[in-house]
């Protein structure tokens, strides 16, 4: 098992590097034109895409001995505990700078700087404008995976998987025939994100 759990590992560091990669081009395009990074460098954006699906294997993988005997509180508790702390450090890092040297700062961000937008951003809530931490928008769906998920876990193996396909089927559905809705917590609830958490459930599932 360990042998196998560090292939995701491997995949983990993959993903990571593809995001930076993603995030460099925007670098290269405003200093050299994108003189220095290939065009297919902008495809490392489908690190985060594989996060998800890593995030949904792994979370199956620790749980699935224990469905129907864990405490949802319990293991809402113990995911949250491992996000929100460094989160909160570089969220409060960010937001210090950006009152310390506005002139450094994305205007983006500068321009949405009030107290709903610092609420929405320390704790992750679905909002219309950026973060302060502006790429922590992956993370406020890994919160929004790990609270369905620790209600699921409460059912035994048969039901669970029974509703992770009926949920990923309603997610297929919706989104082949319904654009996204433009309220902020709609859109959460049916972005074809989900999809990707819930293959990596399939992929625990096939593991098992």
């Amino acid at each position: 098992v360990i042998r196998k759990l560090e292939s995701v590992q491997v995949l983990r560091g993959l993903a990571a590097l593809g995001v930076v990669t993603f995030h460099l081009t925007a670098v290269d395009e405003k200093f050299t034109g994108g003189a220095l990074l290939p065009g297919c460098a902008g495809l490392g954006q489908c690190g985060v895409d594989l996060f998800f699906v890593i995030s949904g294997f792994v979370m199956t993988l620790i749980t699935s001995d224990h469905w129907g005997e864990l405490k949802s509180a319990h293991f809402l508790l113990r995911r949250v505990s491992r996000i929100f702390p460094v989160y909160w450090f570089y969220s409060l890092v960010t937001l210090c700078a950006i009152l310390a040297f506005p002139g450094h700062i994305s205007a983006t961000q500068q321009d949405k700087l009030g107290f709903v937008n610092i609420f929405n951003s320390f704790f992750l809530i679905p909002s219309e404008t950026v973060y302060l931490v502006i790429v922590a928008w992956s993370l406020m769906f890994e919160v929004y995976f790990y609270i369905l998920f620790s209600g699921l876990i409460r059912f035994p193996k048969k039901k669970l998987c029974f509703f992770v396909a009926s949920w990923a089927g309603l997610l297929v559905a919706f989104n082949a025939f319904f654009p996204l809705p433009d309220n902020d917590f709609l859109q959460l609830l049916v972005h074809p994100y989900s999809l990707e958490f819930l293959s990596g459930i399939g992929c625990g599932l096939l593991y098992k």
